[in-house]
């Protein structure tokens, strides 16, 4: 689970919590209460498995994700608490809310989802193609950063087809592509300010280093794709720039999960 997607899941959810998710919130202790709704809420958008231990108060519910313990109502307490780390079932959580308190939350808290294909384009010395994203007005006026060529699925859309499409619609190329080499879930802003949950599948693709950016037909990403350039792996090592995803070469080498 990426740094910025858990960053963006809390601040939602802590903004989300409110005495209509749980009876005894209140405004100084807003996590008060809000454990098993938090929990099942946290299963439904991150995955994982719920935990519960008892506490002084009675049963408290937690998460555990990739294999670490998530306890996003930790802060209703005084004191630091012990946890038994039991699993949970949703049925258990659930009796501890009400399914109109969950809805609540789920609705705060969840992102709509943005499946996309992403380009990895190599030319013949291993130079990799990527895009500077400008923005000189809107919500994310005054951002910068530079990131592969791709986009979202259009309706009934494979990853696949995604990426054979943007490829030749963003660089001019025509070209098959295989299977997806690694697979990035992440939270962003769109250029609209509206934040979405994205699982972007990351394709290869390798060229003779020819590029036509002309033909792009989306005119909102034409304002803001300023430039197209070809980087070496020290350039992108040295550049004090953003650029995204982080981790691009492992992606390369095959280096990260599918």
């Amino acid at each position: 689970m990426s740094r910025d997607r858990l960053a963006v899941f809390k601040q939602r959810l802590e903004a989300g919590w409110g005495p209509d998710t749980s009876s005894r919130w209140t405004a100084a202790n807003p996590a008060r209460g809000q454990c098993s709704v938090t929990a099942l809420v946290a299963q439904d958008i991150l995955g994982g498995d719920i935990l519960k231990t008892r506490t002084a108060a009675g049963t408290h519910f937690y998460n555990q994700i990739d294999g670490q313990r998530h306890d996003f109502t930790l802060s209703q307490f005084d004191g630091p608490i012990s946890f038994d780390d039991q699993p949970a079932s949703r049925d258990e959580a659930m009796a501890d809310t009400s399914q109109e308190q969950y809805a609540v939350l789920l609705g705060r808290t969840r992102l709509r989802k943005r499946p996309s294909a992403r380009l990895l384009v190599l030319d013949p010395g291993e130079r990799l193609l990527l895009f500077r994203f400008h923005f000189d007005t809107g919500p994310l006026a005054g951002t910068s950063y530079w990131a592969t060529p791709g986009g979202g699925l259009d309706e009934g859309e494979s990853f696949a087809e995604a990426a054979r499409r943007e490829l030749a619609e963003e660089t001019g190329i025509e070209a098959a592509v295989g299977e997806a080499v690694a697979v990035r879930h992440t939270c962003f802003s769109l250029s609209t300010g509206e934040m979405v949950d994205a699982e972007e599948h990351y394709f290869i693709v390798r060229t003779d280093g020819r590029i036509d950016v002309s033909g792009n037909p989306d005119p909102v990403e034409r304002a803001f794709i300023s430039e197209a350039k070809w980087w070496t792996r020290d350039e992108i090592a040295a550049s004090g720039e953003p650029i995204f995803p982080e981790n691009i070469f492992a992606m390369i080498a095959g280096e990260t999960s599918r």
